[in-house]
């Protein structure tokens, strides 16, 4: 019996949810008819869960919540630890609701009580996300931040990509409320690359993530790179059905937005009205209003005054009329005393009125006996004044309507000029970032052309000797150990060439994790070993325990290599080398050490300079291409750390970088 019960309410929820608005409550009724006759187990408390998911957003809050309720107090008769922590959330979300976030996040708190108590790592990942969630609706977006970030590390473990998508948008959306657009951005791309790991509703959630890159770009105003972002998320959330996906229309709005931005007014209107055919379809309120405002725009665009006036009319009365679900309870019993409160004014006015028309008869009887010839003059008068009232009525408000359509004109020519301008600022900003690209061009052509090919030569000439039999055995000895060190020069000027041009054309892709940075000093003592031991230079190490850290394992290595390379490079026969690190608060600090022939004060301020790459030779003629200090300083500083120089001519240098240790 238990089971049939259980399958005919699955069947009603299913059914409910497809059912127009009346014939819901209904149905959730025979549901609950259904719940009345099963017996008190895990079963019942499930399917009651399924009853609040169904009708949280047909019901009111208030009502809803009763069946959580009945949910949580069912779970705790029968000792259903799991079902009590599940009943928990659901009154988290009903509270939130409600507006009522104290009892929504105290709710989520004492769900997250249970899951840790049971070690249920996937409810831990979801209390944690509700915890954000309410934080962030509380508008404590750092607290928020740190919630969704726990959630994912454990989402991360669990491998589990929708709760990973979802993550990662809760925390773009919170960065944006914080202004941080560019960490936003980072997140809302994060998220598209976490779709190719979702097995279901791929296309949904492309859609949402690409829809939030472009609406980056257009709030930075670059709207050419938004259009391509919101046409590819157009392509996919077209395969969505509209009420699965109600961004649908908001990505029409922000298209037309941006057609009229570049003055393609026809192709702006067109796309406001789709929005507006989509968003009505799923009866979205606030989004159509929305639609409504960017219809006036488009048409005002266009002079067409009289379709821009309708429009923004119909806008500000769906404005007006929209409520915040937060507070219907509150707003109908406001609107209950209030319907009240006016038929109580409403019968006191007829009251009122009654008595006064019994009056004025009496007074008209008397009147019309005594000045009969004085009413009828009064009469006229009236009349009189009525008409003359009438047509200054009537000449306002065409008056006050041109002057509305007038001043909205004024305001799109206005409009219309702030974007120009915005537009001309893009402009020159996109030809000094083409200026940059260009130098950077020009300097990476320079290094490939010289630094590197001038090594490759010196190493093909020496092998065509060789090849030739033109050395002796002990000349291919002795050149053997000088090409090694030209090798390993041209592979380390080659790497660094290689990530500075990554770095500047797409971009570096930090993979942050904890290792061992001891580990990479030894590595690169070891590969250095044979060039020190050539220059006569001692290595020391007094990195003797394992120090941890959190970052990216090979940008830290690339930069750990280029300031012992260096070192080498600058140092004499018989100077030494030290490494050696500490920790301090929440960092690593790492430094390379040498009592080579010092930097002065001048060329230690061109060192880690964007705008230049400063170069010079080693003590043994070496040569650079001034890229290794740059790229250290630049993934430092994406690692979350800084890096600076102390030294003094012939006293030697000291190149210190910190890391952060989580």
């Amino acid at each position: 019996m238990s089971s049939k019960l259980i399958l005919f309410a699955t069947f009603l929820i299913c059914t409910v949810n497809s059912l127009p608005t009346r014939a819901q409550n209904k149905e959730i009724d025979s549901l609950k008819l259904v719940l009345s006759k099963m017996p008190d187990d895990t079963n019942k408390v499930n399917t009651l869960r399924l009853l609040f998911i169904s009708s949280i957003d047909k019901l009111p809050a208030n009502k809803a919540l009763l069946i959580v309720f009945e949910q949580l107090a069912l779970a705790k008769k029968i000792h259903f630890q799991k079902g009590e922590a599940k009943a928990y959330q659901l009154i988290s979300v009903g509270y939130e609701s409600e507006g009522n976030l104290p009892k929504a996040l105290d709710a989520s708190l004492n769900a997250l009580k249970i899951f840790e108590k049971l070690n249920d790592q996937i409810g831990i990942g979801a209390s944690y996300s509700n915890i954000g969630l309410v934080y962030k609706d509380e508008n404590a977006l750092n607290e928020a931040l740190a919630y969704f970030k726990k959630s994912l590390e454990i989402y991360d473990k669990l491998n589990r990509p929708e709760n990973i998508w979802r993550g990662e948008m809760n925390m773009g959306r919170t960065y944006e409320q914080l202004n941080k657009d560019s960490l936003a951005l980072a997140s809302y791309v994060q998220s598209l690359e976490t779709c190719e790991s979702l097995k279901g509703h791929q296309d949904l959630f492309r859609a949402n993530s690409l829809f939030h890159i472009g609406s980056i770009y257009f709030d930075r105003r670059q709207y050419s790179i938004s259009k391509g972002w919101l046409l590819k998320a157009l392509n996919f959330g077209s395969r969505v059905p509209p009420d699965e996906f109600p961004n649908l229309s908001e990505i029409y709005v922000v298209l037309s937005k941006i057609y009229i931005a570049e003055n393609q007014f026809n192709k702006g209107l067109e796309a406001a009205l789709k929005g507006l055919e989509l968003v009505k379809k799923v009866n979205y309120k606030s989004q159509q209003a929305e639609n409504y405002l960017q219809i006036a725009k488009a048409y005002s665009a266009l002079k067409n005054f009289n379709s821009a006036y309708n429009y923004q009319e119909k806008y500000i009365k769906l404005k007006d009329s929209i409520v915040n679900v937060a507070n219907i309870g509150a707003i109908a019993k406001l609107q209950n005393n209030y319907k009240l409160e006016k038929q109580e004014q409403v019968n006191r006015n007829l009251l009122r009125d009654k008595k006064l028309a019994e009056s004025l008869i009496l007074l008209q009887k008397i009147t019309i006996q005594r000045q009969y010839a004085v009413g009828g003059v009064i009469g006229l008068a009236l009349l009189s004044f009525i008409l003359l009232s009438a047509f200054y009525y009537t000449n306002f408000r065409i008056k006050k309507r041109d002057n509305e359509l007038l001043n909205l004109q004024q305001q799109e020519i206005l409009q219309q000029n702030h974007e120009i301008t915005a537009q001309n600022e893009e402009i020159l900003s996109q030809k000094e970032n083409l200026a940059e690209l260009n130098i950077a061009k020009n300097k990476l052509f320079s290094i490939i052309s010289h630094d590197l090919r001038s090594p490759v030569s010196t190493l093909q000439q020496a092998l065509a000797m060789f090849n030739n039999e033109l050395l002796t055995n002990a000349e291919v000895e002795n050149l053997s150990s000088e090409l090694l060190q030209h090798v390993t020069a041209t592979s380390t000027m080659l790497d660094n060439v290689l990530y500075w041009a990554k770095s500047q054309m797409e971009g570096i892709h930090l993979k942050k994790q904890l290792f061992d940075i001891k580990e990479i000093a030894d590595a690169n003592f070891l590969n250095f070993k044979n060039q020190a031991k050539d220059k006569k230079i001692d290595l020391v190490s007094r990195i003797d325990n394992t120090m941890n850290v959190f970052a990216d394992k090979d940008t830290i290595d690339i930069v750990v290599r280029n300031l012992v390379s260096n070192a080498i490079k600058f140092c004499n026969p018989n100077d030494i080398i030290t490494v050696s690190a500490y920790v301090k608060e929440r960092f690593l600090y790492f430094s390379v050490a040498d009592t080579g022939k010092g930097i002065s004060t001048e060329v230690q301020k061109k060192l880690f300079s964007s705008e230049e790459f400063y170069s010079t030779f080693g003590t043994a003629n070496e040569k650079g291409t001034g890229l290794g200090l740059n790229l250290c300083r630049d993934f430092v500083t994406m690692n979350g750390g800084t890096i600076w120089v102390e030294s003094e001519p012939g006293l030697g240098s000291t190149f210190t970088f910190t890391v952060p240790l989580s």
